[in-house]
Formats: structure tokens, C-alpha cells, sequence
């Protein structure tokens, strides 16, 4: 069963749990969207805005070993992100960052492998 939170959705369930038993253990309660985001993305869950696959590290800072935040000025923390979409073609690997418009050469591409892909099937 997939979720979805603040417009991506989660693919793996197992992975959420765990996210969810963390929050239970640590008595998080009611935990805001972009963290759930951010402990799944630490998990290695695979992250989707739409159908394009959301590069791993874009919630969760794993440099820092925390998720991605800035303190605001009164002092409270503010989740981030850093949403980079992956696009892979064999061995080429290309990352757009989100709101970013997709080049037409990925579209194509894209394109083609819906057609491949149904072709495929039959």
C-alpha cells in the first residue's frame, strides 16, 4: 500500500512502519509531513512525485545524519527539502530538481519506453 504525504508518495510499506515505529518509540506525536518524509527517506524508501522517481537524500541530510532543517528566527525548526527527480535511460542518469522544467530530450525518452514497454507486454 503506498502513502501519500505533502504531494509524493511512499512506495514501501515496511519501510513506513519502521518509520512509524520510531515516532512511537521516541513518542513523536502527530509528526509534521515533511519529517515522516524525511526518516522514510533516511530508511532508503523509494519516493515518487507523480511517476518520476525522487532522488534519495532530498529530505533526510545524510552528511549530517539528520534530516534537512533550518531553525527559523523565533527559534523553531523547519524541515526542508532539497527534491531532486532522477531520470534513468541504460546508463545514463539524469537529475532535475523539482519544479525545474524536464528537457525534451528526457520527455522523449520517456516516451519511448512507455511505447517499448507496451510493446513488450503484448
Amino acid at each position: 500500500m503506498q502513502m501519500k504525504l505533502a504531494g509524493y508518495t511512499c512506495t514501501n510499506e515496511a519501510k513506513m512502519q519502521r518509520v512509524h515505529e520510531y515516532f512511537k518509540k521516541e513518542k513523536i506525536i502527530d509528526p509534521v509531513e515533511e519529517l515522516v518524509l524525511a526518516m522514510y527517506d533516511s530508511l532508503g524508501g523509494q519516493i515518487l512525485k507523480g511517476q518520476d522517481v525522487v532522488k534519495m537524500g532530498s529530505f533526510y541530510d545524510f552528511a549530517e545524519g539528520k534530516p534537512r532543517q533550518e531553525k527559523e528566527k523565533d527559534g523553531k525548526i523547519k524541515y526542508t527539502k532539497d527534491v531532486k527527480l532522477v531520470f534513468r535511460f541504460d546508463t545514463q542518469v539524469d537529475e532535475i530538481a523539482e519544479g525545474k522544467a524536464v528537457p525534451s530530450e528526457i520527455k522523449v525518452k520517456q516516451k519511448y519506453l512507455k511505447k517499448d514497454k507496451k510493446k513488450s507486454k503484448k
